[in-house]
């Protein structure tokens, strides 16, 4: 926790701030390859992007008419999943009517994903009812 020396009107007081790390900057941006691949995930699903991914009124990245869809993607070699992402997903979708989704892409410099590196995740319930929907 850093401390600021604020005065406002003649009145001085210290206050506590939270001052982001350069790691927790970097993290909280998307750069051109995540819109790339943001823009490839939307015509991988047949989904359509939401405009500011999530910060105005619809939430998420894309949604199609059934999945509410959080798109992540990396060019390194891992990403860590974190349960909070999940927890919105679920009670966004869940306001929606829609199936919670999260896709993770492992890219390239321009966007594209790696071979075999387009994957995504649904919620095992949603799981079971696609697989009791197979013929056997």
């Amino acid at each position: 926790m850093d401390v600021l020396y604020d005065c406002v009107h003649g009145i001085c007081r210290f206050r506590s701030i939270h001052m982001k790390s350069p790691l927790e900057i970097r993290q909280g941006r998307i750069g051109e390859p995540g819109r790339r691949s943001e823009k490839q995930v939307a015509t991988r699903l047949r989904g359509s992007l939401v405009r500011g991914s999530g910060s105005g009124y619809l939430k998420g990245d894309l949604y199609t008419g059934t999945l509410h869809v959080e798109a992540k993607s990396t060019q390194r070699r891992s990403i860590g999943i974190q349960w909070d992402w999940l927890k919105k997903i679920t009670k966004i979708a869940m306001e929606q009517g829609k199936t919670p989704v999260l896709t993770i892409t492992f890219t390239n410099g321009d966007g594209q994903p790696k071979i075999g590196g387009a994957w995504v995740m649904i919620p095992e319930d949603v799981f079971h009812g696609l697989v009791q929907e197979q013929p056997k």
